[in-house]
């Protein structure tokens, strides 16, 4: 039986699997993906073992291993849409959407990509059907030779979509696990052929030359196919689905491959996705300003570009123009330490205004824009900068600008020739007859940022009087109230300069996320666009139209509730960049639960004691322990998870967002999940009504988003309730509508727990990544 069964080769067969799918690591990130792959071949394999046992057939085998994939997929990835883990009319469908949504990630996103829930669907069934292919060449056909072209094509997914070279493991343990296969199967076929031949088993020795000879050449061919590697060029990447491979760097490293476009089309740039991480650093500042990279002031055909002058090399000392003086006696000083810089030369994200500079590169240029460019890669830098506090009166100036900007006022005054009509319109039903500059600036971002108007990555489409985002993309903009960062700043600018205002677009990031040890990281997706705004003898002053989902708090002074000489001026990055650093600290709570972590962990090990001391039967007790702990890994690593969260949370603001997105994740364990794209509104709205909530659980959800919107977009220091006997409730009451099944594997394999198990493997594997070296 065992010699139908084939245990090792099946074992071989599966590892080389997923030694040939770890590459795809590269491209998905985080790696929630690798534990339901890999639960998937182990299904896989031992359902081909046992099906080898009971019959020849390789058929019979195959069958019994698609439908094991199939099983599997649905217990794993069906919650909520099974009948006791039995596909359904309404699994198919869910797993149709969770596909699609795979389908528009891989082409929507460059390297590495979110891996969302359709993306680890997706990857579970093709590295499924990679092991079913292999285990049923090498194993159950015994043609190991033929199983290389699965193994080959499923490590080609990831070659052909990078445009790096891969590291060597990566190709030398797929390689020698089939060598092993290809080395099992021919010493078969020749024991067999012997046997044959002579009439009389073969003890093994007529083989040892044959043996001896393979193994020297398998090993030879794999040292010689690395050492040639490096002489050969790479091949054109060949994206998958257009997506993926377009970022060369996969952001692991720090050559300086991502750049910011210096030419804006209004339509389409700056509407990436990607998470590669461009820039690290800490700072002393309450709330980070968003990191400039370039200034664009002049508008042609929906293009942005910019006129600045190039300037002379500067050295660590001052660097503020004369017509920011005034500003600066109005100011707080505070800087950034970058200790990993991946943006391409000559570009080089700074706060603005900034005054200092200690760089460890090349030569630092100040433009006349106060914009710093680089004549080298710059892996590590020191920004000193001021966040402007202008008092009101030095703000309450009229509209029109009465004196030069740099020599280059006219220039900062023209308005787009297709939409002047439409913004004069705009101004005019919004801006009133009598307001200052500041006023107005003030009422053209409050409108902007207001409910009609919605922040998306999809532009709408055409028009009912035919304007498309490419023929008036400002027009299209007013009109249909949807669009992104660069729709809201140009409107701005534009709106401005309608009215006299000499004004800007910057282009760059905003702060990024707060991690560990207090760093901040910056991602491609952070790419981001606002309007800078003239007051003579203040300078430049930022505004931010962009709706508060996406860019924050806008700066205090640019809010008519609040004193313009209250607080920072910088935004509170948001659930897509970063979380507020500060607003009301709680180390009583961070005690107590601390306290409750060691108590918890001081019980299991004096239970661990007690039963390894009391014999025999100790032993059996502890396997059962051990067994019972194994079920409740993910559930206690979940509550363990969102304890941490809440702790680690910096003020109110940021307790509500994970709260939040706790609640997200645990309704989604339940099957209950609403649009990816929608606002905290209408995602209340939508799981109230998929849920079927009703009174005191109905009015939870709506006291959880009533707060999450206070959370983002309301001035900064207000007190915030606690969400978590709300958010409970409404799981509760979601929990209560579910089937047995469904709420036990919501319990058994909540996503909170499997992303806690995640981070953990990653800092056991990555023990000193995101330290500075």
């Amino acid at each position: 039986m065992t010699a139908r069964v084939r245990p090792v080769d099946a074992l071989l067969a599966a590892l080389a699997t997923l030694a040939a799918a770890a590459p795809l690591r590269t491209l998905f990130a985080p790696d929630s993906w690798v534990r339901p792959a890999l639960l998937v071949v182990v299904v896989v394999t031992a359902v081909g073992m046992l099906a080898r046992r009971l019959t020849r057939s390789t058929t019979l085998v195959v069958l019994a291993q698609v439908l094991a994939l199939v099983l599997a997929a649905c217990v794993i990835h069906g919650r909520g849409h099974t009948l006791y883990g039995l596909p359904t009319p309404d699994t198919v469908k869910a797993f149709g959407v969770l596909l699609r949504e795979a389908v528009h990630t891989i082409s929507s996103y460059a390297a590495p990509a979110p891996a969302t829930r359709g993306i680890s669907l997706f990857l579970g069934l093709v590295i499924g059907l990679v092991a079913i292919a292999v285990d049923a060449i090498a194993v159950t056909r015994r043609t190991a030779a033929a199983a290389g072209l699965p193994l080959l094509a499923a490590y080609l997914i990831t070659a052909a979509n990078t445009g790096t070279t891969m590291a060597w493991p990566y190709f030398a343990a797929p390689a020698a696990l089939w060598l092993l296969l290809l080395g099992r199967s021919g010493i078969g076929g020749l024991r067999r052929w012997s046997a044959a031949a002579t009439g009389t088993a073969d003890d093994g020795e007529g083989l040892a030359g044959f043996v001896s000879a393979a193994r020297v050449l398998g090993v030879g061919a794999l040292v010689l196919s690395l050492a040639l590697t490096p002489l050969l060029p790479h091949l054109p990447t060949r994206f998958l689905a257009e997506g993926l491979g377009r970022v060369t760097d996969s952001g692991r490293g720090g050559s300086g491959s991502v750049r910011v476009t210096s030419t804006v089309d209004v339509t389409r740039n700056l509407g990436s996705r990607s998470t590669q991480p461009v820039l690290r650093y800490r700072t002393d500042a309450e709330r980070p300003a968003p990191l400039r990279v370039d200034v664009l002031d002049r508008m042609a055909d929906g293009v942005w570009t910019s006129t600045a002058q190039g300037g002379p090399t500067v050295a660590s000392a001052g660097m503020i123009a004369p017509e920011e003086a005034s500003a600066a006696a109005a100011a707080t000083r505070v800087s950034i330490d970058v200790d990993r810089n991946d943006i391409a030369p000559p570009q080089l994200a700074a706060p603005y205004p900034p005054i200092s500079i200690v760089s460890s590169g090349g030569a630092v240029r100040q433009r006349d824009d106060l914009t710093l460019t680089v004549d080298g890669q710059v892996p590590e830098y020191r920004v000193q900068y001021l966040t402007p506090e202008p008092k009101a009166e030095a703000l309450a100036q009229p509209l029109a600008a009465s004196a030069a900007v740099g020599g280059r006022t006219p220039g900062l005054l023209e308005v787009d020739p297709a939409s002047r009509a439409a913004l004069t319109a705009f101004v005019d039903d919004v801006v009133p007859e009598d307001a200052t500059r500041l006023q107005a600036a003030q009422a053209i971002q409050r409108e902007l940022r207001s409910g009609p108007y919605t922040y998306s990555l999809e532009l709408a489409g055409p028009t009912a009087d035919g304007l498309t985002p490419d023929s008036a993309p400002i027009r299209h903009f007013l009109a249909t109230r949807q669009g992104y960062c660069v729709q809201f700043a140009s409107t701005m600018v534009m709106a401005a300069r309608t009215l006299g205002i000499p004004a800007r677009m910057a282009v760059g990031f905003l702060p990024g996320t707060l991690g560990d040890e207090k760093r901040y990281t910056v991602k491609a997706a952070d790419a981001h666009a606002w309007p800078e705004l003239y007051f003579e003898g203040v300078g430049w002053l930022r505004f931010e139209p962009t709706p508060g989902a996406r860019s924050g708090v806008a700066p205090a002074y640019s809010m008519p509730a609040a004193a313009p000489t209250a607080g920072p001026t910088t935004s509170a990055p948001s659930q897509t960049a970063s979380a507020s650093p500060t607003r009301r600290e709680r180390p009583d709570q961070e005690t107590r639960t601390a306290s409750a972590d060691r108590s918890m962990l001081d019980r299991v090990q004096g239970g661990w004691s007690s039963l390894r001391a009391s014999g025999p039967l100790g032993w059996v007790a502890t396997a059962a322990l051990l067994g019972a702990l194994g079920v409740l890994l993910l559930p206690l690593a979940a509550v363990l998870a969102r304890r941490r969260a809440r702790r680690r949370a910096a003020d109110d603001a940021a307790r509500a967002e994970v709260e939040w997105q706790s609640l997200v994740s645990r309704l989604g364990d339940l099957g209950l999940a609403a649009d990816r794209s929608a606002t905290p509104r209408q995602a209340g709205a939508q799981l109230t009504q998929r849920g079927y909530l009703r009174d005191e659980s109905a009015a939870a959800l709506g006291r959880v988003v009533g707060t999450l919107e206070r959370a983002r977009y309301a001035p900064p220091g207000e007190d915030l309730p606690d969400l978590g006997s709300d958010a409970d409730s409404v799981v509760r009451a979601v929990r209560r509508g579910k089937r047995l099944p469904d709420r036990l594997g919501a319990w058994l394999l909540p996503s909170e727990g499997m992303q806690a198990w995640s981070r953990l493997g990653q800092r056991m594997l990555h023990p000193r990544s995101g330290r500075r070296h």
